[in-house]
């Protein structure tokens, strides 16, 4: 190959980079999530056209470097477009379906239209690459001319939100899922997304401005009445279940009773040591016991009411 500055190699290797880029991205959790996924899946089965073409000997023509060219502002015109939908309001995406499919469908034509110029019968790769590579082209023309289907259910479910002041909890209950609006951490995050739309958009970021406030307004509500007043640590999610308010307390009883067991167990082994008079404080399972009072304290959560046992 060329020197570092020569166009092909750096075309190749920023190819490389792109593909590495949007393949790094993180799952999409939006009512875009399809769409997203799709053009993700069919950009990182590229990949080995740049890596073998990169690691060839043979020197790429005129028409070959200027058509990778094109594709290369292609795949960064996806890259971008694939960063503000994982990382923009969910509720303006929501609202904004149509607008930002047609951006997906724009994407899709101009990586189609880059790999149309690219002759592969002048490149040197294997037939292996060569079929891949064919077949993710098609997979480009056939979205090309393909539109997805609407989801009517969360067209009625966002206009009955819009329009009615006293919503049923169902209808929330479904945008909630359907937005990846469900824990108090997906409504925060969505808040500072809203925030950073706003801005980024000097104060007006559209018509639907007033109908995301209301919307989100709402789910906000309805999340925090369903989930829990805090989030938990990852080791607690294993042991507790977002419920709603009135659900019963047993598996806390089960998780108090196997902690109580595994304290009582150790104050055990420790008299068996003849340890005489300490005091003992396990941070793990929020249980203190102190010898010179013979007590036992025992706070496992807010959803558990403090009790005192003589020892």
């Amino acid at each position: 190959m060329g020197p570092m500055d020569d166009p092909e190699d750096s075309v190749l290797s920023r190819l490389v980079e792109s593909v590495r880029a949007i393949s790094e991205l993180p799952e999409c959790r939006n009512v875009c999530k399809k769409l997203y996924g799709n053009l993700v899946r069919r950009v990182k089965l590229l990949s080995p056209l740049f890596e073998e073409l990169r690691d060839s000997e043979k020197e790429l023509g005129e028409e070959e470097v200027k058509a990778l060219e094109s594709l290369r502002i292609a795949l960064d015109s996806a890259k971008d477009l694939l960063g503000s939908v994982n990382g923009g309001s969910k509720l303006y995406q929501a609202l904004q379906r149509e607008k930002i499919a047609q951006k997906f469908h724009q994407v899709t034509e101009q990586i189609e239209a880059a790999l149309s110029e690219i002759r592969y019968d002048n490149l040197d790769i294997s037939e292996e690459v060569r079929e891949q590579i064919e077949l993710v082209h098609a997979q480009f023309k056939r979205a090309k001319g393909r539109k997805d289907s609407l989801d009517f259910q969360l067209d009625m479910d966002l206009a009955i939100a819009q329009k009615e002041k006293d919503l049923d909890p169902a209808i929330l209950k479904r945008l909630s899922e359907k937005l990846h609006l469900k824990t108090i951490n997906d409504v925060k995050k969505e808040s500072l997304a809203f925030h950073e739309l706003v801005v980024s958009s000097n104060g007006d970021p559209g018509d639907c401005l007033e109908e995301m406030s209301v919307l989100f307004k709402k789910i906000k509500e309805w999340v925090l009445m369903a989930s829990p007043q805090f989030d938990t640590s990852e080791s607690e999610k294993g042991l507790i279940k977002h419920r709603s308010p009135g659900t019963s307390c047993w598996k806390w009883r089960r998780v108090k009773r196997r902690r109580t067991a595994e304290w009582r167990s150790s104050m055990w082994k420790a008299e068996r040591r003849g340890e005489g008079r300490w005091c003992l404080t396990s941070s793990f399972c929020g249980i203190r016991f102190s010898r010179s009072s013979s007590r036992l304290t025992t706070n496992l959560s807010p959803f558990c009411s403090r009790f005192r046992r003589s020892h």
